[in-house]
């Protein structure tokens, strides 16, 4: 069996691989050819702070990009709905009908009043 270095060393002797290294493990697939975590495989390598650091660094980029996702999402919604409204206010204001109608009612309830 080759050494956990030599192993680790295959996703990160190249810039493109390593990017697609990180990338990967960004999304949860972070494991080798054999199936073995590459945490588990640096746990041997290297310090516990740095995988640490690592960890948290594919947590919190896995949390925000979601966390932007959601809001970019939330904000065409929220603005979906606003134009919305104000079409239907729109609507409203120029329909000859509706108004007419609430004149006639409000004319009446001044004649009333008098």
């Amino acid at each position: 069996p080759a050494a956990p270095i030599d192993i680790m060393a295959y996703y990160f002797q190249t810039v493109p691989r390593a990017m697609l290294a990180t990338f990967r493990c960004s999304f949860g697939d972070c494991s080798a050819k054999n199936g073995t975590s590459l945490f588990e495989l640096a746990e041997s390598e290297f310090n516990a702070a740095l995988l640490l650091s690592m960890s948290g660094f594919i947590f919190m980029s896995s949390v925000g990009l979601f966390n932007i996702i959601s809001a970019i999402f939330l904000e065409r919604i929220m603005a979906y709905a606003s134009s919305a409204n104000l079409l239907k206010q729109r609507e409203r204001l120029s329909d000859k009908r509706l108004w007419h109608k609430n004149m006639a009612k409000f004319i009446d309830i001044i004649m009333h009043l008098h």
